[in-house]
């Protein structure tokens, strides 16, 4: 090995059972490097999330919330505070449904999923759905509209339309 190469392998370690022989074991150049952590540089600091964009409620969505929450349990009656402090963000299920997301005032947004908190059937058996209010860690989240039979709904239902679903509360 040149005098250049040799220099280059810097912090190479000792092999004792090599016996001093390192660099020729079965015809080939060998040497163990002493690895180094080198940390990487910090990363540059993320601006802060935008608060995402909201409207206020509509008439419709906000009857209609307050319905469901109304007809519900007592966990889903808990809720109805934050009902006066939220409002529709402006965010639209890419299936065209009523569906909408809430964002309430004073709360931070508490992210990814989502828990049922009281739900009705609307529609007949030819387009039959179910709508309910949702919460994320206690916080109300929204309405999801789900369509099971026929077309999905753009509209909400009105809560006269609303039965209730086996084995809940409304």
């Amino acid at each position: 090995m040149s005098e250049s190469a040799k220099n280059n392998v810097q912090g190479a370690l000792p092999i004792d059972w090599l016996d001093h022989g390192a660099e020729k074991v079965l015809g080939a150049d060998v040497y163990l490097m002493r690895a180094e952590y080198v940390p990487a540089p910090p990363l540059p600091a993320l601006p802060p999330p935008r608060p995402e964009a909201t409207r206020a409620l509509t008439t419709e969505e906000y009857g209609l919330t307050r319905w469901m929450l109304e007809h519900g349990d007592e966990h889903a009656r808990s809720l109805l505070p934050q009902l006066e402090r939220a409002k529709a963000t402006l965010w639209r299920c890419p299936c065209g449904c009523a569906s909408f997301n809430i964002r309430v005032d004073g709360y931070p947004d508490p992210g990814a999923g989502f828990h049922p908190v009281v739900g009705f059937f609307f529609g007949g058996d030819q387009d039959l759905h179910e709508v309910f209010v949702y919460e994320k860690f206690g916080v109300l989240g929204g309405v999801e509209v789900v369509r099971y039979t026929g077309d999905r709904s753009r509209i909400l239902p009105r809560p006269e339309e609303l039965r209730p679903k086996p084995n809940s509360v409304g």
